[in-house]
């Protein structure tokens, strides 16, 4: 009798204010098949109490976002729960912002003491009561073995509005309490597509609310969209968000093998070429795949004319921390004088558009009229021809595309780094995508497009954006000229105009190798 798993199991349940998320919540409770002693953690109480007329009690969920900040304080409160012994199961019900991959990992990975956390607390006297009596709970936590050793993930749930799925992947609304106007909310970081995909790409099933009110063409559609992004997940149409108890209690659906190992990157790395991926219901994925770099101004401009085209800068955000730093230091010695010296000698970095109503508006007026308006979602690593060391990372959700900086390509990962890179990861890089001169070099874009989707156009679009011939030639006999890495992107930045349309990416790995050049120059 020692091999029973004594874990209370845990379902998570994704979906937006509306769509019938606590709705399912109270069918749930309803419909359980056995007498379950069951606890709702969620931030509407009151809605879910005068719902269900039952035994199943609501706590107040606290830190729901599952990001770091909020974490300590989740993790203790569901360990307090469990240890309780009222519960033979437990629901979690997300808010809108909350990526229900994050929340499944407080839950289902194994806990690490982080000693950079403890000796941050240290430093900063101004911490936050809570977070440091949530801090030591942790500490307690994994004296006794981790999360993982009183409770268990057991199914992800999510719910979306049938009717409004394919609108809302050009969606202008952003989640939270509205247009992200304070940058201290992260929850309104996100637009509604963003946080869409994140819930449909980590369910175990997905339930297509208000089914009764849409076509058969809807519902053919907005199954292969589910499938696309996730083929793993069930889709379940249903009415009034009817969720059957029988289907999302102990499921034993989840598994962090396939959970955490999304569709776009399984089809990405798929060692024989990921073709297309059209599936029955007219819905196309596919991978874009090239071995010749993006021209930086070409690519810079196709995003621009066709999306709301955002960059994600660690250069920046460091940079903004340290004046932001300096001022605190300022008004605390009261010096007037050398704050205004500061603002005088700031060198502003490149600004990133933010993500605002009017801006998305406009980029959905631009997708419609261009080759990506039926363009659902892209994701993937790009090469662009003026930086040698490190690959892009895009993602694009409805109107809006991100580029940042992405991993280092592996020629150029230093020794001591590559045990880092999963085994699986550096076969897939050495069987089927190395390439002698350039090493793993490559465009790999996972690509899905809804209905009327010209996968042909899509691709002669991205590649316009392409070196020509005599462009490649130019970047060959930079590229082997023996240099530092550093060197190699200034000159290879001035050969191809148009770099400047990309902000400054860092990264620790690049760092690394900059230590180690000035070792090797030493």
């Amino acid at each position: 009798m020692s091999g029973i798993d004594k874990r209370i199991p845990i379902t998570i349940v994704s979906g937006f204010t509306g769509y019938g998320k606590s709705d399912a919540i109270a069918h749930i409770l309803k419909s359980k098949a056995a007498d379950l002693r069951t606890v709702v953690l969620t931030q509407n109480v009151d809605r879910i109490k005068n719902m269900v007329e039952s035994a199943a009690d609501c706590v107040q969920l606290k830190g729901n976002c599952g990001c770091c900040s909020f974490r300590s304080e989740l993790t203790s409160q569901i360990y307090d729960i469990a240890n309780t012994g009222k519960y033979d199961y437990m629901l979690i019900e997300s808010s809108d912002a909350a990526d229900p991959e994050e929340l499944a990992e407080t839950v289902a990975v194994e806990m690490e003491n982080d000693d950079q956390d403890d000796e941050a607390e240290e430093d900063d006297a101004e911490v936050d009561e809570c977070e440091r009596v949530a801090g030591e709970k942790v500490k307690q936590i994994l004296k006794e073995g981790g999360l993982v050793k009183f409770v268990k993930m057991d199914t992800a749930v999510t719910i979306v509005d049938g009717e409004k799925l394919l609108n809302d992947f050009h969606s202008t609304e952003f989640v939270g309490d509205g247009e992200k106007n304070d940058e201290d909310d992260e929850e309104e970081e996100s637009t509604l597509t963003d946080a869409l995909i994140a819930q449909i790409e980590f369910a175990d099933i997905v339930y297509l609310n208000n089914a009764s009110k849409m076509s058969e063409d809807a519902k053919m559609h907005a199954e292969g969209v589910v499938k696309s992004l996730n083929h793993r997940a069930t889709v379940v149409q249903v009415d009034n968000a009817a969720v059957d108890a029988k289907d999302v209690i102990h499921s034993g659906l989840f598994n962090p093998e396939q959970s955490f190992n999304p569709q776009w990157l399984q089809s990405v790395k798929n060692p024989n070429g990921g073709d297309s991926y059209t599936n029955k219901n007219d819905i196309e994925s596919f991978v874009y795949r090239r071995k010749v770099p993006f021209h930086p101004a070409r690519l810079a401009k196709l995003f621009k004319e066709s999306f709301h085209f955002i960059q994600q800068s660690d250069a920046q955000d460091a940079q903004e921390d340290e004046w932001e730093d300096q001022e605190e230091e300022v008004v605390e010695d009261k010096g007037k004088g050398k704050a205004a010296a500061i603002e005088e000698d700031k060198e502003e970095p490149a600004q990133m558009d933010e993500i605002t109503t009017e801006n998305i508006v406009d980029a959905i007026d631009r997708k419609q009229k261009s080759v990506f308006a039926s363009l659902l979602r892209a994701k993937g690593s790009f090469w662009i021809a003026s930086r040698a060391a490190v690959g892009g990372a895009i993602q694009a959700s409805g109107p809006v595309l991100s580029a940042a900086s992405g991993e280092m390509w592996y020629t150029k990962i230093p020794e001591d780094e590559i045990s880092q890179i999963s085994p699986d990861e550096q076969k897939y890089i050495k069987d089927v995508v190395f390439d002698e001169k350039f090493g793993d070099r490559r465009q790999e874009i996972y690509i899905v497009g809804g209905p009327n989707f010209n996968r042909n156009e899509v691709e002669q679009a991205l590649d316009s954006a392409l070196l020509t011939d005599d462009e490649f030639n130019t970047y060959k006999s930079i590229y082997d000229k023996q240099m530092g890495v550093f060197d190699k992107d200034e000159e290879l930045s001035k050969a191809f105009d148009g770099d400047s349309e990309f902000v400054q990416w860092v990264d620790d790995l690049i760092m690394a190798l900059l230590d180690q050049e000035e070792e090797d120059e030493q």
